[in-house]
């Protein structure tokens, strides 16, 4: 969740009445690039393949309270699935569900994009599977629901997991389908890389600002402006879009080339 600050900042984005793979529309039909993704729960941009029809069909049955149900051995089931994908994820084999994204039974997952080790990282989609850390949470992208922490761990005394919401389980278990599926057939790295000498480092599809976090404001600003919605915050990454039109390739060269 971002801070109050930064949402201030976000603020200044207009009002966005629509949402599309990754571009948002505002009320006069401009549209904007989003290489905010929520923090990378828009990773898969902004209308996952099916979410919709899933999240449809699960509030039709009227479940929405956290109660046993088939949803959570479908979630498991293709958290494995995505595991066997990742190199290096073998270890992990206890995976487990905590409702609170505040869940104290492990400490906060240490980002790779700014430091490499800890008992517990995060793994973000489009880097490499943290092989030295006790525990990972798994970042799945799931747009504007707030759904706790996915864990794998080489633990296997970890407290039993809560149970989710058929909601928030089938939800997030469509999401992991279509994510394996981008992983699969992705390539390493996004068409547009960052030129050198450029104010900003990249790691994969990921870009940390290395500038004068006082200058962020006015680039935030000036990003809008062009068409351009930039993370609200300096210390969180912006993220290249996976797929990216001759348009947006045009607006990030004209962006990043004219810092």
């Amino acid at each position: 969740m971002i801070q109050l600050k930064d949402q201030e900042l976000l603020r200044r984005l207009p009002a966005i009445r629509r949402a599309r793979e990754f571009h948002l529309y505002d009320a006069s039909g401009k549209r904007f690039l989003d290489m905010y993704l929520e923090g990378g729960l828009a990773w898969l941009g902004h209308r996952p393949e099916g979410l919709s029809l899933e999240i449809k069909n699960i509030v039709s049955r009227g479940v929405y309270a956290a109660y046993p149900g088939s949803e959570e051995g479908k979630l498991l089931k293709a958290l494995t699935a995505l595991k066997a994908i990742l190199p290096g994820s073998h270890g992990h084999t206890s995976i487990r569900y905590y409702r609170s994204a505040h869940s104290e039974v492990l400490p906060a997952a240490i980002d790779p994009l700014y430091q490499k080790e800890g008992s517990c990282m995060l793994w973000r989609p489009g880097l490499a599977w943290p092989l030295d850390a006790e525990s990972v949470e798994m970042l799945i992208p799931l747009p504007g629901l707030e759904y706790g922490r996915l864990i794998a761990s080489r633990d296997e005394t970890l407290p039993p997991g809560d149970l989710p919401s058929a909601l928030i389980a089938g939800a997030l278990t469509r999401c992991v389908w279509v994510l394996k599926k981008n992983l699969e057939g992705s390539v390493p790295f996004p068409p547009f890389i960052i030129p050198e000498g450029s104010p900003w480092t990249q790691q994969g599809p990921y870009c940390l600002w290395s500038g004068n976090a006082e200058n962020y404001s006015t680039l935030f600003t000036e990003a809008l402006e062009l068409g351009i919605l930039l993370s609200p915050s300096p210390d969180l990454p912006c993220i290249l879009p996976g797929i990216q039109t001759s348009g947006d390739l045009k607006l990030l060269k004209q962006f990043f080339g004219g810092l």
